[in-house]
């Protein structure tokens, strides 16, 4: 009996694991630069590319995209915004989750980004 409970709270915690992965965000963000942006979230929070491109990307840690990165001028998304509108990006506030704190710290002063 306690083993077929032990069971059935596995499977409950599986299922609840598959609808919070269903739930994550992807954030989108256009950029001048995909293949540098990426580059430095790779380098800054240890992200790998899930796509590549010059026009397109995703980010994940542990094959979950958490970040998708798009070209401004790519495939002509008008809703994305124009980089000739110099008010893009104002109000967007992106929060990552570490549990190495200090390092990243380290490695986006080694990147000459503001903190």
């Amino acid at each position: 009996m306690l083993r077929r409970s032990r069971i059935a709270g596995v499977g409950r915690q599986m299922r609840l694991r598959k609808r919070e992965r269903s739930r994550n965000s992807q954030p989108l963000i256009a950029t001048e630069d995909v293949v540098a942006t990426s580059a430095w979230y790779k380098t800054v929070l240890g992200l790998e590319s899930g796509h590549g491109g010059s026009d397109y990307e995703q980010l994940m840690p542990y094959g979950r995209v958490v970040m998708q990165l798009h070209r401004w001028d790519a495939h002509e998304h008008r809703h994305i915004g124009h980089p000739k509108r110099k008010r893009y990006g104002n109000g967007v506030v992106l929060w990552f989750r570490t549990d190495g704190f200090d390092e990243t710290i380290k490695r986006v002063k080694k990147q000459k980004a503001q903190v």
